[in-house]
């Protein structure tokens, strides 16, 4: 079973709010938009620990705890790491940690949260039947 998923993307202009960086005046990532992109990279891991259940989707029903360090500007490279860290019936808690990188390959955490999932199977939730072994804990 797949318990990580990452991806990254770079923060381009219309990704940006009004605000700017103090140290280098550069536009900011909008929060909005790093919400987002945090819900999705967990979405890709809930999609992909169910590959070995019945059930065809998920939806995040809760987002918990998301914190924001600091802010990314435009042009940072942000990685996004989700991990399946808890499973209940039809639920799935995935945490999401990002960090960005800037023009001068300097990288750090940036926010981290957590989102719970239903699994589906049609229109319906449905027991996903998934289990993390003390390896995948780890």
């Amino acid at each position: 079973m797949h318990t990580k998923h990452t991806t990254s993307f770079t923060v381009y202009p219309e990704d940006c709010n009004y605000m700017t960086a103090s140290d280098t005046n550069r536009p900011m990532v909008h929060g909005g938009y790093m919400l987002m992109r945090m819900d999705r990279v967990a979405a890709e891991c809930a999609r992909r620990a169910l590959y070995s259940s019945v059930c065809d989707s998920a939806l995040t029903v809760k987002v918990e705890g998301v914190t924001f360090y600091v802010g990314a500007s435009l042009g940072d490279i942000i990685f996004l790491e989700a991990e399946l860290t808890k499973v209940g019936i039809k639920s799935m808690n995935i945490n999401v940690v990002g960090f960005r990188e800037d023009s001068s390959g300097k990288k750090e955490k940036i926010c981290d949260g957590t989102f719970v999932f239903v699994s589906k199977y049609g229109d319906k939730t449905f027991p996903h039947g998934l289990k993390i072994t003390k390896e995948q804990e780890k």
